[in-house]
């Protein structure tokens, strides 16, 4: 499995010397090979999909401390060699299939982006590919990923007021969002709360602030987005989803 391959078996120490990156390059495909059996990265959708939270979901509660403390130990400055072999290979996998794009999303979701140095790897293009390969998937398990990673790209220091600032990078998220609420006319509840998360004032959030407060009452596009959300919220038959939705139509109003 992809943890017992390599995030167990080098210390942090020996990420930083050649040996370590050479093994990288040569056995990253099998190590990717490897995660597709892994449960944590490609889980049965049913038993994923129907576990609003994740720590009760076992697979997870097993393999993603372990991964995530190995991934959020990098640092730009050490790792350079290491994230160059990585980012280079997620970048051929975000153009195969949803399992090597699923698996691609869950690592990127795991890493420590915090400090601004990170901008060189969690670039706009890498936002603007990600979006793009993904988005040929319908797969649910793939768009809960895709809006974790925009909902982290989001808050990342560097692009906290680029949703206000940038007309570029709000219609990227405004069209990933509404290419996922078109595409179902059943989108699954676990998908529909993760959407609604993203712009939940009830979590003093900054970034949903600006949306109704600086988007939603002059972008078309975003009222006609929030509106099928909500809508397709009331018609899950999910009573959290609907208890969610209902503040989205009192702000709304």
């Amino acid at each position: 499995m992809i943890s017992q391959t390599v995030f167990l078996e080098l210390s942090d120490t020996e990420w930083t010397n050649q040996i370590s990156c050479d093994f990288l390059q040569e056995y990253i495909k099998t190590i990717f090979l490897d995660a597709h059996n892994d449960g944590y990265f490609i889980p049965q959708p049913i038993e994923y999909m129907n576990v609003f939270d994740t720590e009760e979901f076992n697979d997870i509660k097993y393999e993603e401390p372990i991964i995530a403390k190995k991934i959020r130990s990098f640092k730009v400055a050490q790792h350079q060699q290491v994230l160059s072999i990585l980012f280079e290979h997620f970048n051929r996998c975000l153009t195969q299939t949803w399992e090597d794009k699923l698996i691609v999303l869950k690592l990127l979701n795991m890493f420590d982006h915090k400090s601004i140095e990170w901008k060189t790897y969690f670039s706009i293009d890498l936002l603007k590919t990600v979006k793009s390969e993904t988005l040929k998937e319908d797969n649910e398990l793939v768009q809960c990923e895709l809006v974790e990673f925009i909902n982290q790209f989001c808050h990342m220091i560097y692009y906290r007021n680029m949703i206000v600032d940038s007309i570029e990078f709000r219609d990227i998220i405004k069209e990933t969002f509404n290419h996922i609420i078109q595409a179902s006319d059943s989108p699954h509840p676990r998908l529909l709360s993760s959407l609604i998360k993203f712009c939940d004032l009830d979590n003093n959030d900054q970034l949903a602030c600006d949306i109704w407060e600086h988007i939603f009452p002059t972008d078309p596009i975003w009222q006609e987005y929030i509106v099928n959300l909500a809508l397709k919220s009331f018609q899950s038959n999910d009573m959290d989803v609907i208890d969610s939705a209902k503040y989205l139509v009192q702000v709304i109003n």
